[in-house]
């Protein structure tokens, strides 16, 4: 009677744990360098690079925005965005925690703001996450 309840007892476990990995581990990471520079009032900078989310001089109180284009290829996924690292209280993105479509693609806004920053230069990771949907 034990080994039929230690047996019933395996087979859920393994069927929770492939549930957690199956449902709760990203299917694709992607990373992002994020860095921008605070200066006094006055002045302003851009910076054009694509591949990263480099902002530029943004001056204090002052913002700056960039922007991320999205593109799912295959079934519906969960996109969860979070930044890392010194600039994650300064940086605020437009669309977090939401559903791609399969073909979809979305344009995501990042703003880098200079409101209640030092001068200085505040760098971190945005990571952009894929999950599969736990419900449709």
């Amino acid at each position: 009677m034990k080994r039929k309840y230690l047996f019933l007892i395996t087979i859920f476990g393994i069927i929770l744990l492939a549930t957690t990995w199956y449902y709760f581990i990203p299917v694709q990471t992607t990373e992002y360098e994020a860095m921008f520079h605070v200066e006094g009032p006055g002045t302003a900078g851009f910076d054009v690079t694509t591949e990263n989310l480099y902002f530029g001089i943004v001056p204090i109180n002052g913002y700056t925005t960039k922007y991320l284009e999205l593109e799912n290829n295959e079934k519906r996924m969960k996109v969860v965005i979070a930044a890392k690292g010194d600039i994650a209280e300064h940086i605020s993105v437009s669309d977090n925690d939401f559903f791609l479509e399969p073909f979809e693609q979305k344009n995501v806004t990042f703003t880098a703001s200079g409101k209640n920053a030092d001068i200085g230069t505040y760098k971190g990771i945005v990571h952009v996450y894929f999950y599969r949907p736990f419900f449709n």
